[in-house]
């Protein structure tokens, strides 16, 4: 069963203050019995399933071409060559 939740509510299911947190307006599938639980408190309501997500989804068309070659590596500046050089003397 569907429910949407009306208020936020804490599952303690692990201890005190400890479990999953449902919140306002989040919709979950849960067992009939467990959906229950939350419709009898008030906390939650019951919703209809809603159409298949496929069925609505556009068609995805092919996708662009893959580029044969990766472009050529650009060759760092000789500038910040030289300062890697002389840090690496420095910690000779």
């Amino acid at each position: 069963m569907r429910v949407k939740f009306l208020r936020d509510e804490l599952f303690e299911s692990e201890g005190r203050n400890q479990g999953p947190l449902y919140k306002a307006g989040e919709v979950h599938d849960f067992t009939d019995e467990f959906a229950g639980r939350w419709l009898r408190r008030g906390a939650a309501v019951e919703v209809a399933d809603e159409p298949v997500a496929e069925a609505s989804a556009p068609v995805a068309s092919e996708p662009p071409p893959i580029e044969e070659e990766a472009p050529e590596r650009v060759a760092a500046e000789p500038v910040a060559e030289e300062q890697i050089r002389r840090r690496g003397r420095r910690y000779r």
